[in-house]
């Protein structure tokens, strides 16, 4: 097995062991083990433009990580499958979710999986350098409305790499009190 291999084996079992049985964040591995594929659902708050390009509240979003073959030493490429309103990730479904533009080997994919799940509530957006410029020039108008959910994606990392052999461990979340902006509040 090589390095590479190995790496993604034990990414692998780290994510079973903190979001197994989360109430906030469902990861999927797809394809082949190793994995280099994950489906990311989370249910929180994050906004989504209706039909009339005005932002409303939405609790399910869907995104694609992607371990490319240069990972670990390049980051993980995140795709929306849903729809998204946000500075740092593409107006169109499939686009790239720009999550970390300080990428280093030593990070783990539980620090990107709980990053983009404060981006969709807007704990942490960047409008300087944005990938939807509509997002942000609607953020700064806005942004006493933020963060739009209040829902904490806290892990506790296990001591030990589990075994990709091992039963998945009961993951510990705690989810904090869901504070949404009210729905009339959120416009373009």
């Amino acid at each position: 097995m090589t390095p590479r291999d190995q790496r993604l084996v034990n990414e692998a079992a780290l994510l079973r062991a903190a979001f197994s049985g989360s109430p906030v964040v469902e990861v999927s591995p797809v394809g082949w083990d190793p994995y280099e594929t994950y489906r990311l659902v989370y249910t929180v708050p994050g906004v989504v433009l209706e039909r009339g390009l005005q932002p409303r509240l939405s609790r399910r979003h869907s995104l694609i990580l992607e371990l490319g073959p240069d990972y670990p030493r390049l980051a993980p490429r995140v795709v929306t499958d849903s729809a998204v309103f946000h500075p740092n990730l593409g107006a169109v479904i499939g686009d790239a979710v720009v999550f970390d533009r300080e990428w280093t080997a030593a990070r783990t994919l539980i620090d990107v999986v709980v990053r983009v799940g404060q981006m969709l509530q807007y704990q942490a957006f960047d409008v300087a350098e944005p990938a939807n410029t509509a997002a942000a020039n609607w953020a700064r108008r806005n942004a006493k409305l933020f963060p739009v959910g209040r829902v904490d994606i806290d892990v506790r990392i296990p001591e030990e790499t589990p075994s990709a052999d091992d039963a998945p461990a009961v993951a510990v979340v705690a989810v904090g009190d869901v504070a949404v902006a009210p729905v009339s509040d959120l416009r373009v």
